[in-house]
């Protein structure tokens, strides 16, 4: 398995919950859909984590999940959100799970929002297609994710 090999592994949303499963963690549905741009906070041991370091520790990101995944055995849980509790975890150091997509940008957007349109049904925890890809305008998650994938490398 390419866990026990050491090899670095990034899962992203569905990636994060395959990897909590085979890790052994719970994955569920959530009461809530989390569809938007919404914060995430750091948790205690995600603020002293160096693959954190120069990452704005309350920032927004794009959610787009309605399944959560617990935070495997052994692993450190790096950060959360109102929604969901779970949204980040690192396992051994090489293997990193986000529940949420710093990778997305506007076109990414614009084709999710064409495809899966009919999940934005708009509340507390879900934004309509155009607060999405406005926010996917102002905000630029994926230079966040180049730069924890570069500080991940030398972690």
């Amino acid at each position: 398995m390419t866990i026990e090999a050491g090899k670095p592994i990034l899962g992203i949303c569905l990636g994060a919950q395959l990897i909590a499963a085979a890790l052994g963690a719970k994955v569920s549905s959530m009461p809530h859909k989390e569809i938007g741009w919404f914060p995430v906070a750091t948790t205690d041991d995600g603020a002293g984590h160096p693959i954190l370091n120069g990452i704005n520790y309350a920032m927004d990101v794009l959610h787009w999940h309605g399944d959560r995944f617990e935070i495997p055995a052994g692993a450190l849980h790096l950060m959360s959100s109102r929604a969901c509790d779970n949204q980040a975890f690192v396992y051994d150091n090489h293997v990193l799970g986000l529940q949420f997509h710093l990778e997305m940008d506007e076109p990414a957007i614009q084709e999710i929002t064409s495809a899966c349109g009919h999940e934005l049904i708009e509340s507390a925890t879900v934004q309509s297609a155009a607060t999405l890809l406005k926010r996917a305008a102002d905000l630029n998650t994926r230079r966040v994710l180049f730069q924890l994938l570069d500080t991940w490398q030398v972690a």
